[in-house]
């Protein structure tokens, strides 16, 4: 609530209404939407002959994390929009891997509320230039060619090849003891890069579908 408030509040002084209505619709419809599937709309199937847990698809703290930093990105001034993508994507990454190595959730769990928040921000985007074709308007000057998506893009990519490499390695020497590491290390280690990866290929379909939705440049941004 209070990054709603905070979000919202910023862009109201800056006269951008329909970018207040981004935030607040970035966050809570991905909040209510991940609970909503979580606990009444999926349940988690029983696949090895025992009383299953209580379903944590998609994850709530994975959701908020991200949502958070996207409705961020989507509703700050242009210039510090990359900074806070950066931030954003560095935080939901933190909180992903944190609640799998605490055990709270799968990484299927984490990977399911950032896509609920992208689709979300992506939905709430394309509904803010329908209202206001000045919503965004004023970012082209500043976005043109260099929004970054590119880069986590490549990013994205990077992680994921190099987590998959580093995985294989471990298991492998695991395996044949040349380390003395379970192959849950491994499965650890390559779930954090595919989190970290899936969170850098969203923010680059984000932010270049946003840049690639921009109209010509018009009134400054205030």
């Amino acid at each position: 609530m209070l990054a709603v408030v905070l979000l919202a509040g910023q862009a109201v002084v800056r006269r951008r209404l329909v970018l207040a209505l981004v935030a607040a619709a970035v966050i809570g419809g991905s909040i209510v939407t991940t609970e909503v599937l979580k606990h009444v709309l999926l349940q988690r199937p029983d696949l090895i002959g025992q009383a299953p847990f209580a379903n944590t698809f998609p994850s709530g703290h994975a959701t908020i994390a991200l949502g958070v930093g996207v409705a961020a990105t989507l509703v700050v001034p242009p210039r510090i929009r990359r900074p806070t993508a950066l931030l954003a994507l560095a935080y939901a990454v933190a909180v992903g891997v944190a609640l799998i190595a605490a055990g709270w959730h799968r990484p299927s769990d984490v990977a399911g509320g950032f896509l609920v928040v992208v689709g979300w921000a992506a939905a709430a985007a394309l509904v803010a230039e329908a209202l206001d074709r000045d919503a965004f308007r004023h970012a082209r000057a500043e976005w043109r060619g260099r929004s970054g998506a590119l880069g986590y893009l490549l990013l994205g990519a990077g992680v994921l090849g190099a987590g998959y490499v580093a995985a294989v390695g471990i298991a492998v020497a695991s395996e044949a003891g040349a380390i003395d590491w379970a192959l849950v290390n491994a499965a650890f280690l390559g779930a954090c890069a595919a989190i970290a990866a899936l969170a850098a290929l969203l923010m680059a379909a984000l932010l270049a579908a946003l840049e690639a939705s921009l109209a010509p440049v018009g009134a400054e941004d205030q």
